[in-house]
């Protein structure tokens, strides 16, 4: 899935196509590492303000401190996965990109260093490296696919309680 864009005349010839395809590349990483990430601590909102989190953990306990370590786990690979690919990545790049701006006296030098630059930071985040961005998407399926599991639990055993209250106070009343 890509998203379009087309840069007008005079600033087609700085922003090349291939430019354009690397941060659109890199910006679709960063926001679904971003999306992952906030589904995977919605999940765990979700679970420890319910009732789950008593009912469960009066009767499973096992069970949910052992999912909330891999959703620990999870969350934390994700962070760093987004601190490196944020903090190493492309500030150190786009900082230097800066500095030398102002050195640069014809277009062409500037094309080239962008591009350049491009090149780099997409190196520095492995993103050129194609068994890499296999094995980070499919984590990332399995972790928004963990957050999915986790709400509809949470919803599953939420119904099971309730319809369990609802019958103990049934049982009550007659």
């Amino acid at each position: 899935l890509w998203l379009d864009f087309r840069v007008p005349y005079p600033f087609d010839i700085v922003v090349p196509k291939k430019v354009i395809r690397s941060y659109q590349f890199l910006s679709r990483y960063i926001m679904e590492l971003q999306h992952t990430n906030k589904l995977l601590v919605n999940a765990w909102r979700v679970s420890t303000q319910s009732k789950l989190f008593q009912w469960v953990t009066s009767r499973a306990g096992n069970w949910f401190a052992r999912s909330s370590a891999l959703r620990n786990a999870k969350v934390q690979l994700v962070d760093a996965l987004l601190y490196c690919t944020m903090v190493d990545g492309i500030q150190p790049e786009y900082r230097q990109f800066l500095d030398s701006i102002d050195s640069i006296s014809e277009v062409n030098q500037l094309v080239s260093q962008h591009t350049e630059r491009m090149n780099r930071i997409l190196t520095s985040c492995l993103l050129l490296n194609p068994m890499f961005v296999k094995i980070v998407t499919r984590m990332l399926k399995h972790c928004r696919q963990y957050s999915l599991f986790m709400f509809s639990s949470v919803s599953t055993v939420e119904n099971a309680a309730t319809t369990h209250n609802g019958d103990q106070n049934r049982a009550a009343v007659l």
